[in-house]
């Protein structure tokens, strides 16, 4: 059984080299279109918003060129790098913040919270109620906060016990997978092999862990602090069982 074999490294240091090639058969044109359309319906006309888990600033960049003003939340050092190096002449419009959401607090209040991308799989199950009530207590009244999360479905059933490869000019990586139904875990390792300057390639690797939460799980614990307004499955139509993703939309509870 596949465990944590890392060599030192955090979850998205290495990956974050390589992230946006991971990512890139995303629409994110297509999505963040349907995240305002969304909005729009709910009368939110955001000003302020907070991104947990940023990654290299995929949706940030399109937040920013939108006129919004984004506080970043993100737990990678590698990945906070990435985006900084894009957005850097838009740096005036940002905060950053190095850390997880645990231990993030200010005195703004946000119209909108955004976590995109798998930011509650790496939530275990003890500390989603802490995670929810972080988020509320960040919100304006009646903000609202827009996740998405890759179901049990997929963890189980397309990532699984697989192990999937690439190999491009000047890197290479393995990424194989071990989910465990008993935890409800898929654990994996991300193998990277990069070339030196004298043709030799070194490697590392890295351990991740997700939580496989499926969407009843996610509403009995946000349901304490939040109103869901609209659930999606994959590209955003009505959600079924064999879906990869859920997209959901909640409005902050003005009394608790």
């Amino acid at each position: 059984m596949l465990r944590c074999r890392s060599d030192g490294m955090l979850p998205y240091e290495l990956m974050a080299i390589v992230y946006d090639d991971l990512t890139d058969d995303i629409d994110y044109d297509e999505w963040y279109d349907h995240v305002k359309h969304q909005l729009i319906d709910m009368k939110i006309k955001p000003y302020k918003v907070l991104e947990i888990g940023s990654g290299t600033g995929n949706m940030t960049r399109r937040l920013v060129d939108d006129g919004l003003h984004v506080t970043v939340v993100e737990p990678s050092e590698a990945m906070l790098s990435v985006l900084q190096e894009k957005m850097v002449e838009n740096m005036g419009k940002m905060q950053f913040f190095n850390g997880p959401i645990a231990t993030f607090k200010s005195k703004q209040r946000f119209d909108v919270c955004m976590a995109f991308l798998d930011v509650v799989n790496y939530i275990e199950e003890g500390e989603l109620d802490a995670f929810f009530a972080r988020v509320h207590e960040q919100l304006c009244a009646a903000g609202v906060f827009v996740l998405d999360w890759s179901t049990p479905y997929k963890l189980r059933e397309v990532i699984g016990q697989n192990t999937f490869s690439e190999n491009h000019d000047d890197f290479a990586y393995i990424w194989e997978n071990d989910y465990v139904e008993e935890d409800k875990t898929l654990y994996f390792d991300f193998v990277m092999f990069t070339e030196l300057e004298n043709g030799t390639f070194e490697r590392h690797i890295e351990t991740h862990r997700q939580f496989a939460h499926d969407l009843d799980t996610i509403i009995r614990y946000a349901s304490k602090y939040f109103e869901v307004v609209s659930i999606f499955g994959d590209h955003h139509h009505d959600p079924s069982e064999k879906d990869h993703r859920v997209h959901l939309y909640l409005r902050a509870l003005e009394e608790l």
